[in-house]
């Protein structure tokens, strides 16, 4: 067993600084035509108490995402779009996070236990309000879209 251990740990640890390297990950899925967004101004109740200026890519200087809270039911988001984020019924308050850099929304996460973490983050990977990527409450990287470097003075 030593022997065997000893002949793949090179592999493991190759293996290890690969995943761990920070490397930005690929969304887990990809609609392009783009995800559900809820129109959380016309049905949304914005929790102002929660607004906070955030710290979202490394790669930009200071707090440069607003991000603003907002509760929308359940019963707003349609039934693909409910079964697709684990919303269980329509009379689940849902949270959605908006994140605007510039006054232009960048990405959304939605939770739908209300629980840490949030379960869904969305991304506009183009910057034209179609949000495509979607990452799951495990993915620790998360590709930073080309506009929003532009945007906060960072190079792509």
């Amino acid at each position: 067993m030593t022997h065997l251990f000893r002949n793949i740990a090179p592999l493991l640890a190759a293996v290890a600084i690969t995943l761990f390297a920070g490397y930005p990950a690929h969304a887990e899925e990809v609609n392009e035509s783009g995800w559900f967004v809820p129109d959380v101004k016309a049905y949304g109740l914005e929790l102002p108490a929660f607004t906070t200026d955030k710290d979202l890519v490394s790669r930009c200087p200071g707090r440069e995402h607003v991000q603003t809270l907002w509760m929308v039911n359940g019963f707003r988001f349609p039934d693909e779009a409910r079964a697709k984020y684990g919303i269980k019924s329509g009379d689940d308050l849902v949270l959605v996070a908006v994140n605007t850099l510039q006054g232009k929304v960048s990405s959304m996460f939605i939770d739908t236990d209300l629980k840490y973490p949030m379960e869904i983050t969305l991304v506009d990977p183009e910057g034209d309000g179609v949000f495509s990527d979607m990452y799951g409450p495990d993915e620790k990287h998360i590709d930073t879209p080309d506009w929003i470097l532009k945007l906060c003075g960072s190079t792509p």
